[in-house]
């Protein structure tokens, strides 16, 4: 009789299923060791930031918290009568003038140009009265608060391209902040900077074969629309008759996206010129200074186009020269 070898019992899986779940197991291990590996890596390295409209777990912009004064604005406290012959100077913008992905506070530009213009001969305090997502509409309300109690000989206003939005345009804004893939859950979406990195390269793929529209698009669409610029008009004017009312002088910034190649937003500088050319407020303009710098060595990251330290330093150079003849015009004026 033939010995038919040991019986395996019925539960027991065969030696091949065995080893297929092993390996899976292995396989299984290995990949989460991979993923955990890279979302670590770029937590460290900070290569995921975001690019600074599309928000995500690696926004260190938009997310940065920093220190507020008593008006809640990222600056020192003032007191509230100036020191005695000191010019005043209210700086308005958004997060490029607030120092998105600069933590420290004494290294934006605001308070570099304050540091170079405030000289013992001739004092002068400047005010950060910037928000983070601020638009001009935005700004005047900025102004509305800071001008009661610091009281400004000049009012410096940074434009920037989007800034002729108002909350009318949201419905033209949600394509472009929807998630390249949505059906992946929020909660990895929000938290996983490796996900967000693949998010960001789905999102570029989108924009190239057109199938999604790019930030360029929208900000051409939005100056392409008379409603818009009138509304823009009108925002000015406000800002400008505060100021009027202030005895205080409109100052006009063009703040430039930072971008390789030629400048793609010429209209928007066109406009806004054309704007301080109407108000008959002083006009400078960063375009040219800025773009002769590679983007790479002013900006935050490949992904967030705010200026880093270094870009906040050239910006301050050009501002506080350009604001040191209005200084004293304006110093000089009072002791007349």
């Amino acid at each position: 009789m033939n010995d038919p070898g040991p019986r395996h019992p019925a539960s027991a899986k065969p030696p091949r299923a065995k080893d297929l779940a092993a390996n899976l197991a292995v396989l299984c291990g290995a990949v989460l060791f991979t993923l955990i590996a890279l979302e670590t890596a770029l937590r460290i390295s900070g290569f995921a930031a975001t690019d600074w409209y599309s928000g995500g777990p690696g926004d260190r912009a938009l997310d940065q918290s920093a220190q507020s004064n008593a008006m809640g604005f990222r600056d020192k406290d003032y007191a509230p009568e100036p020191p005695a012959g000191a010019v005043r100077i209210v700086l308005l913008g958004d997060s490029f003038a607030w120092g998105a992905g600069v933590f420290d506070d004494n290294a934006i530009f605001p308070a570099l140009a304050e540091k170079a213009l405030d000289k013992p001969q001739q004092r002068v305090e400047l005010l950060n009265a910037s928000r983070k997502g601020a638009h001009t509409w935005k700004e005047l309300d900025l102004y509305r608060r800071a001008r009661t109690e610091f009281k400004p000989d000049i009012v410096v206003l940074i434009f920037f391209v989007n800034d002729v939005e108002t909350p009318m345009h949201s419905g033209l804004y949600d394509p472009l902040v929807k998630p390249a893939l949505p059906w992946v859950p929020d909660a990895l979406r929000n938290r996983s900077h490796l996900f967000h990195l693949i998010e960001l390269r789905v999102r570029v793929l989108q924009e190239r074969s057109g199938r999604r529209m790019d930030y360029a698009g929208y900000m051409h669409a939005l100056y392409r629309d008379e409603q818009t610029l009138q509304l823009h008009e009108r925002a000015l004017d406000e800002i400008k008759a505060l100021a009027d009312a202030d005895g205080a002088r409109l100052v006009i910034v063009n703040m430039p996206m930072l971008h390789p190649g030629p400048y793609r937003f010429g209209r928007a500088t066109n406009h806004i010129r054309a704007q301080a050319a109407r108000l008959n407020a002083p006009f400078f303009d960063l375009q040219p200074v800025l773009s002769k710098y590679d983007p790479a060595q002013i900006r935050v990251s490949n992904y967030d186009g705010h200026l880093n330290k270094k870009g906040h330093r050239i910006v301050a150079g050009y501002l506080s020269k350009q604001l040191e003849p209005l200084v004293r015009e304006t110093a000089a004026a009072r002791n007349r």
